[in-house]
């Protein structure tokens, strides 16, 4: 295998690695996004002293 095959290669595993990295990140995002749902919906009583759910990027309720 020539230096232009090696890298070619290389960059094909990156490239594969990086999409597997993405998808579970992909997937992380999604339980995240139902647990803060889960936990914005736990039935608590307004002025409860308990923090309540909201958006993890505003803070605005969800």
């Amino acid at each position: 295998m020539n230096g232009h095959d090696k890298h070619s290669g290389d960059l094909a595993t990156v490239k594969n690695q990086l999409a597997q990295l993405l998808e579970e990140q992909r997937q992380t995002n999604q339980l995240l996004l139902i647990l803060i749902e889960a936990v914005a919906g736990d039935g608590a009583e307004p002025g409860d002293d308990e923090a309540h759910g909201g958006s993890y990027l505003s803070g605005a309720p969800l």
